[in-house]
């Protein structure tokens, strides 16, 4: 998969677009917040009394805010660093983690919560960072289209022989995928790619839970 292969600047110009969205609503609650400063600030300029603790409140709002926007920026930088080599070893789970925090807006939208667990030890792997990424955000949007409105999504991963092992499941049997996940659209995605980095994809006998194996 060559560095301008369009499924890859799909991916990247999806996840840029979510971040962008994130960073959006960071500016927006500081312009609001700024803006209600602006006025209590005039109101004390004009001699009426500022409720007590008033300032100080918005201040700790935009502080806030900027922590958040310069956590969201730092994770985009690591991401965006991705493609620098073909092929590094990095920690699978910090990728994971990274990834799931850029991308959630999008199981949000959907009423869908995605959580990482803490992994049992050490999660090494030596593939293409990026395809990596790009297998996890498929299996991600793929459980967050079939899965029913209120089902939270659990993400493992845990080291396997050489590699690691990367499993995304509903958690609880009632919140099994209202569709077969071998009928979705990023399935054949997920094991094209897969194919081409010499990792693999399988779907457990209940239907319900994505394991990706590096």
């Amino acid at each position: 998969m060559g560095d301008t292969s369009p499924d890859r600047t799909r991916f990247f110009g999806r996840v840029t677009s979510v971040v962008t969205h994130e960073l959006m609503n960071v500016f927006a609650v500081i312009r609001e917040t700024a803006g209600l400063v602006e006025d209590l600030l005039l109101m004390a300029g004009k001699g009426a009394k500022v409720p007590d603790g008033k300032l100080l409140e918005k201040l700790s709002t935009v502080k806030k805010q900027v922590d958040r926007g310069a956590t969201i920026t730092a994770a985009l930088n690591c991401f965006s660093h991705g493609p620098d080599r073909s092929v590094s070893e990095f920690d699978a789970h910090k990728t994971t983690e990274q990834l799931v925090f850029l991308t959630g807006r999008l199981a949000r939208s959907g009423n869908i919560a995605v959580t990482v667990e803490d992994p049992e030890g050490p999660c090494p792997v030596r593939t293409s960072s990026v395809a990596f990424q790009m297998i996890l955000f498929l299996g991600l949007e793929l459980l967050t289209e079939v899965s029913r409105e209120g089902t939270a999504l659990s993400v493992s991963v845990r080291a396997k022989g050489s590699g690691c092992a990367v499993s995304i499941s509903p958690g609880k049997r009632d919140n099994a995928p209202q569709y077969r996940i071998e009928g979705a659209g990023q399935w054949r995605e997920i094991n094209d790619l897969c194919g081409e980095i010499g990792a693999s994809a399988s779907v457990d006998s209940s239907g319900t839970t994505l394991t990706f194996s590096f």
